[in-house]
């Protein structure tokens, strides 16, 4: 009787010594195991993967700012009579801060032709402005609003009836407007944004004082850090 309970104590240890064998066998690439934090199983002894985020958003201690777009002006009051809608490109260099506020220094040129049965005058604007935007967010999509205020290099350039005739002019300028970007590739944002321009012309160049412009703009944002 004694020799058969030995036997049977002795098979009972031996199969908890195999299951518990069976339970901590080394890892090894073609099993699954166990995280050191929790029973999550895991694949070929690798941690859980972590999806990375691709959304350019500003840095902790901020990042310079690339800018370019195309723009279409719309003009408005007396030059509306005379002129098309203005065709030309911007650009600006800048600072956007961690608190989501980008200053940056803006210039480009705009050319507005003369309507059909108009006059051949043409009418040229190249600004020069130092712009504050701020953006509503750091995702994927972001809205945001901008004022700016600057000069504005105003030239006309008639040519009828006898010899070409050119004005021109250095005006205060002022902008506000808003617009929304969307992340294309890291740091690479395209925006589309519209604004109200104040070329305050005199009464010895323009018809309106001052002429009020509404371009639209879509281009490119891009972080250099």
């Amino acid at each position: 009787m004694k020799n058969l309970l030995l036997v049977v104590f002795l098979g009972t240890m031996v199969s908890s010594a195999c299951a518990w064998a069976d339970d901590f066998s080394p890892m090894n690439q073609d099993t699954i195991t166990r995280t050191n934090n929790g029973t999550t199983p895991v694949a070929n002894n690798t941690l859980p993967s972590v999806a990375a985020n691709n959304a350019a958003v500003p840095a902790s201690v901020g990042t310079w700012i690339l800018q370019i777009d195309g723009e279409t002006g719309f003009p408005t009051g007396n030059l509306n009579n005379v002129a098309a809608e203005g065709w030309g490109p911007e650009g600006s260099f800048g600072y956007r801060f961690p608190q989501n506020f980008t200053l940056s220094l803006e210039t480009g040129y705009v050319g507005y032709a003369p309507k059909n049965g108009m006059l051949n005058t043409t009418w040229d604007i190249i600004p020069i402005l130092l712009k504050g935007q701020y953006n509503f967010g750091s995702g994927y999509v972001q809205p945001y609003l901008f004022l700016g205020a600057g000069v504005a290099l105003n030239s006309q350039s008639s040519s009828f009836a006898g010899p070409n005739h050119t004005a021109g002019e250095a005006d205060f300028l002022e902008e506000a407007g808003l617009g929304i970007s969307f992340v294309l590739l890291t740091q690479t944002y395209l925006f589309i944004q519209s604004k109200i321009e104040v070329d305050n012309t005199s009464s010895n160049y323009a018809g309106d004082q001052p002429t009020l412009l509404i371009p639209i703009d879509v281009g490119l944002n891009i972080q250099v850090n």
